[in-house]
């Protein structure tokens, strides 16, 4: 049965993204291994606002979005950001195509909360038009945004939307690449950890700013039956490599010493 790794890739990591990472993604491909990838692009929604005069703002990790806001973000994720990501794994031999989670209705979001305007939280995952593309053969590309049933588009946390793909998808593993190493607690790298130490993390405010979602994001995949969950940092060559920064796992995989059989590359 062919593996299925989620891998998102944050936006403010993308600009220092490591060549490596491009061409560890063909050799999961090319050894079968089924590569959906979701990305934000937060750095470049942060200079197209600040170029309309706005100051960016967030609650939590999650950028606060009006609807001046929302046509800078779907200007900077389904444009720019997507086609650079698509364009270095064609460049790679890689069959990938971009998309974002508005075609197909592939992400259907509600709002997330009052206070964060257009953002939304993912409801419905179009499973089987994703299934499509990848018995196709092809590496989806997927920009972080959704849409309702009124057709209203919302920012989506891509930490979150990975998270609901993973889940919708019974991947074998998320990878959340990031631009630090993985979480770290009182200036310790978590190398394990289990969602009790997590949540523990987050309610001491050890856990804090970008990394809360990408945290509450793992909890809810562990949860809903994703095996493995890791935080690794894209900068590095060997960020895409088992053993990278911290793999969250639930406690008995702990106890019993269990090892990922997944090799994303």
């Amino acid at each position: 049965m062919e593996q299925l790794i989620v891998l998102k890739v944050g936006g403010s990591v993308l600009e220092r993204i490591h060549p490596a990472f491009f061409a560890q993604c063909f050799d999961a491909w090319r050894a079968g291994t089924q590569v959906v990838i979701v990305h934000g692009g937060g750095p470049m929604i942060s200079r197209l606002m600040e170029k309309q005069g706005k100051k960016p703002l967030f609650i939590e990790g999650r950028r606060v979005t009006d609807e001046e806001t929302l046509s800078l973000v779907q200007m900077a994720l389904s444009g720019h950001v997507n086609k650079q990501l698509v364009t270095q794994l064609i460049n790679q031999q890689v069959a990938a195509i971009g998309i974002s989670g508005v075609d197909l209705e592939l992400l259907k979001a509600e709002p997330a909360a009052p206070e964060l305007g257009y953002v939304g939280r993912v409801t419905d995952v179009n499973v089987e038009a994703l299934d499509h593309v990848l018995k196709q053969g092809w590496m989806p590309v997927i920009a972080s945004v959704g849409v309702d049933g009124d057709g209203q588009v919302y920012n989506i946390n891509a930490d979150e939307a990975a998270a609901a793909i993973a889940v919708a998808m019974c991947a074998d593993q998320l990878i959340l690449l990031s631009d630090v190493d993985g979480i770290q607690i009182g200036g310790q790298l978590l190398q394990e950890a289990d969602p009790a130490t997590i949540e523990q993390g987050i309610a001491d405010g050890a856990i804090t700013g970008g990394m809360i979602p990408k945290a509450r994001s793992a909890l809810q995949s562990l949860a809903q039956g994703i095996p493995e969950v890791r935080i690794v940092n894209g900068a590095h060559a060997n960020g895409f490599k088992q053993g990278a920064g911290t793999r969250i796992v639930n406690q008995e995989v702990i106890d019993h010493g269990i090892v990922s059989d997944v090799s994303p590359a």
